[in-house]
């Protein structure tokens, strides 16, 4: 999780990644700013290596050279590498040759002046001049042939739970693992079956079993300001631990877990329980 406030200008942010066996999910949200200026989130920029080709409206095709917006987007891929966009979306792309220098960037001394030209891969989503709350969602998969994005997507296992400033949860249902964020304290509704909540901001994992019970929960305090962390769960939890208690109470159909952190060098580091 990042929670991102430029030192530079009124840009702020919210961003988080969700890793899992093959695939990671990318999520911001609450991106604005006050200054009158377009903002872009850039999904990758690199050397270019071989073609780049998108799907858009549903229909793939190389791209010819060049920098273009490309309407409705459904997934870029490259390099081996395939960006799905969660929903249709216009998208920036460019894959031709762009030259600088080191000077440029850094303005050091000792930075060499030589204009150095080579061609490069990018991809970016203009948020526009000055966004107010915007977002987006993409699901980056490495190692990626153009041949398997012929499988129907929809079969992908991801799951958007939420993605605003205060929260942003993933579940992946192949492997029932649910991923969150959580900027303050809050609620989500899994389904009917599960809700979880937090006391405090966290960063929460929870594996559950074939029987759909709790098999795992790992949480973190990045921010290294707690000793412990009341999490209520609407699943039975019976676990017993030396970092942990947890308590069943039926008539509410919950179990409160209180788990204490770490402290010293190792607070901030995460707790399996």
């Amino acid at each position: 999780g990042f929670d991102f406030k430029s030192i530079h200008d009124a840009l702020v942010a919210r961003k988080a990644w969700f890793f899992f066996d093959d695939q990671f999910v990318c999520m911001g949200s609450g991106i604005s700013s006050k200054v009158k200026k377009q903002v872009n989130t850039t999904l990758n920029q690199c050397l270019l290596n071989g073609n780049v080709s998108i799907s858009s409206k549903g229909k793939p095709r190389k791209l010819d050279s060049g920098t273009k917006m490309y309407p409705s987007v459904d997934w870029i891929h490259h390099d081996k590498i395939a960006y799905f966009l969660t929903r249709p979306q216009d998208i920036w792309v460019m894959n031709q040759k762009a030259e600088g220098s080191w000077w440029r960037i850094s303005k050091q001394s000792d930075a060499s002046k030589e204009i150095i030209s080579k061609d490069v891969f990018k991809a970016w989503i203009n948020h526009g001049q000055s966004p107010d709350n915007e977002k987006y969602e993409y699901i980056v998969r490495p190692n990626t042939s153009l041949k398997e994005l012929s499988i129907n997507e929809e079969l992908n296992p991801i799951v958007i739970l939420s993605n605003t400033p205060y929260l942003q949860a993933v579940i992946n249902t192949n492997l029932n693992i649910i991923q969150a964020v959580f900027y303050k304290s809050g609620k989500i509704i899994i389904d009917d079956d599960l809700m979880i909540q937090t006391s405090a901001p966290c960063i929460l994992m929870i594996q559950m079993n074939q029987n759909d019970q709790i098999n795992k929960i790992t949480v973190s305090d990045p921010n290294r300001e707690l000793s412990s962390l009341l999490l209520k769960v609407s699943k039975k939890f019976k676990k017993e631990g030396e970092n942990f208690n947890s308590k069943w109470i039926a008539e509410k159909g919950i179990s409160e877990i209180i788990i204490d952190l770490p402290d010293g060098n190792n607070s901030g580091k995460s707790i399996d329980i």
